[in-house]
């Protein structure tokens, strides 16, 4: 059987076996991976990510995929050499053909404004950096926006795969500054010690833990859910997934340990098919 074959063959598997958009709860017509394999390098994504989709909700996040995957994969440590760096000329190249003002979104900074955010994250060795070349991203509201649509796909992905479950219900979300923590060895302690459960991502034996790793805390029996979750070095978020009926009772007490600070996002994630969804999908692929 050729790979392509092979590839259409374990679609209509999953499908069959999983027949729900675990974002929408439409219908399954194809599959999604998610993350998505631009946000991997030379295109290794994670084995056991692939999941049901419509056609909508698989092709309506292609831009901010893209976008976010310029974003992950511009090191903020490490220069990108050889073939790294060529796929990631051509995602910029993509995203500025398909979203330009997420471009020119990016680059919306003030000389003033850039040394001041150098000093910030870099202290002293800020200007030095900027002298060398280095650059800094504005992110705005249309980025904002994509990224915020990115964690609740990331999320109910999660969700779906170790609860078995379409989500249906309240996502509460936080995005961290890493790079601007102040004291980040307690910083991360308090947000990760509500999530015990680490999983380490792989394909073909090969960790990719330092592109995509998550730890996560879940009652399938409550519907709801901890991760904490972290793309490349520099994109850290925490999601709180509640479903409909256990929302209601726990709403007033998410605001505990590790979230004070900025306000968390809510997302009213009600199916918008659930008269066509049952209340579990098959139980998750094991581990």
């Amino acid at each position: 059987m050729g790979e392509k074959k092979a590839r259409q063959s374990r679609t209509k598997r999953l499908i069959a076996e999983h027949p729900w958009c675990i974002y929408c709860g439409a219908p399954a017509t194809t599959t999604d991976h998610f993350p998505p394999r631009c946000f991997f390098r030379r295109r290794n994504w994670p084995e056991g990510y692939e999941f049901p989709s419509c056609s909508d909700c698989n092709s309506q996040a292609r831009n901010d995929e893209q976008a976010l995957a310029v974003l992950l994969r511009s090191d903020t440590f490490e220069e990108i050499t050889g073939a790294d760096e060529e796929e990631w000329k051509r995602l910029a190249r993509g995203l500025k053909n398909n979203a330009p003002e997420i471009i020119n979104e990016w680059t919306e900074y003030s000389g003033a404004k850039r040394k001041r955010q150098f000093r910030e994250a870099f202290g002293s060795k800020g200007d030095q950096l900027r002298h060398e070349g280095w650059g800094l991203v504005n992110i705005g509201p249309k980025t904002d926006a994509a990224i915020e649509r990115i964690m609740i796909k990331t999320s109910k992905s999660i969700y779906y795969k170790h609860t078995g479950k379409i989500f249906n219900g309240i996502l509460y979300l936080k995005r961290f500054n890493t790079l601007f923590a102040k004291d980040l060895p307690s910083f991360l302690d308090s947000i990760l010690e509500h999530a015990p459960q680490l999983v380490e991502t792989k394909r073909n034996n090969v960790s990719l833990s330092d592109q995509f790793m998550y730890r996560i805390n879940y009652s399938s029996e409550h519907e709801a859910m901890y991760a904490v979750v972290r793309y490349s070095r520099q994109f850290l978020f925490a999601a709180i997934a509640l479903g409909r009926e256990f929302s209601g009772r726990l709403e007033k007490d998410i605001s505990g340990r590790g979230f004070s600070g900025s306000p968390l996002s809510k997302h009213n994630c009600y199916l918008e098919h659930s008269q066509a969804v049952p209340l579990s999908a098959r139980p998750a692929d094991p581990e």
